[in-house]
């Protein structure tokens, strides 16, 4: 089956940033995480009213859609460029930042995604998840599935607008995740480019041992460029595929050392 589309209304909603509010109506309070940043702006689609609000505990039951190439490098509603090998997804309410499961009840698949976006507006879809997670789910191919949705713990992660300056620390910043499950996702050889926003920096990721097949748990071995200040280090690491399919770093040391 041919990927469900998203009407001309979905799609303006997903790319501006903020909708235009009723003016006639005075706006509720928006309530916002317990770390003081905000869950995300009022907004209107369709004549309803979304006001975008923390939801500890969520877990709901739904359709799932998915979107893709047509939307890939455009801005979403948080701000960032939408990237769709990115493990990322669309809610109408939850706040930017929030980390939910979603769980495919067709097949048991399950995987991690960050909110950075809105939607979807189509009567019955809870979530429109990026085209690396509909792979990952296995719904690529059918354009939407049942699947449960859970937030992960009280607290929303930082989006790279948000986040602060790193921690010092010779592994990678928590946005740089996003570019390591993605890299270490692909064959062997193959280059991942990764850019972090908050430190100026970017490079390449490049995995040194080939996948499991059949999606055993699997370490990797990979390579990593750093161009930070015009200088440039190259780095060998090692890392672990986890439960939630997202990988961590056991070990990442510069080439020469």
């Amino acid at each position: 089956m041919i990927p469900a589309r998203p009407t001309a209304t979905h799609r303006l909603a997903r790319l501006l940033p903020a909708l235009v509010v009723a003016a006639c109506a005075s706006p509720p309070p928006v309530q916002t995480p317990a770390d003081g940043r905000s869950a995300g702006k009022p907004y209107s689609v369709n004549g309803v009213r979304y006001v975008p609000r923390a939801q500890p505990g969520y877990d709901a039951t739904g359709t799932a859609s998915w979107y893709g190439g047509k939307f890939h490098g455009r801005r979403t509603a948080s701000g960032q460029r939408y990237d769709m090998n990115a493990m990322t997804a669309a809610h109408r309410t939850l706040p930017f930042g929030t980390r939910v499961r979603v769980t495919n009840l067709r097949n048991d698949r399950a995987v991690v995604v960050t909110i950075n976006d809105r939607g979807p507006f189509v009567r019955g879809r809870i979530i429109d998840v990026s085209r690396r997670a509909a792979e990952r789910l296995g719904f690529r191919g059918h354009g939407t599935t049942r699947v449960r949705v859970q937030a992960i713990g009280g607290q929303p992660a930082p989006t790279a607008a948000a986040a602060g300056p790193p921690a010092p620390s010779r592994r990678p910043v928590p946005v740089f995740q996003t570019a390591l499950d993605t890299a270490l996702a692909r064959p062997r050889n193959t280059r991942t480019a990764w850019r972090d926003p908050a430190t100026d920096s970017h490079g390449v990721i490049t995995p040194l041992t080939s996948p499991v097949a059949g999606g055993a748990p699997v370490c990797r071995n990979y390579r990593r460029t750093a161009v930070h200040g015009g200088l440039e280090t190259t780095y060998l690491g090692r890392a672990c595929r986890q439960a939630d399919e997202s990988w961590r770093i056991t070990r990442e040391n510069p080439a020469d050392s």
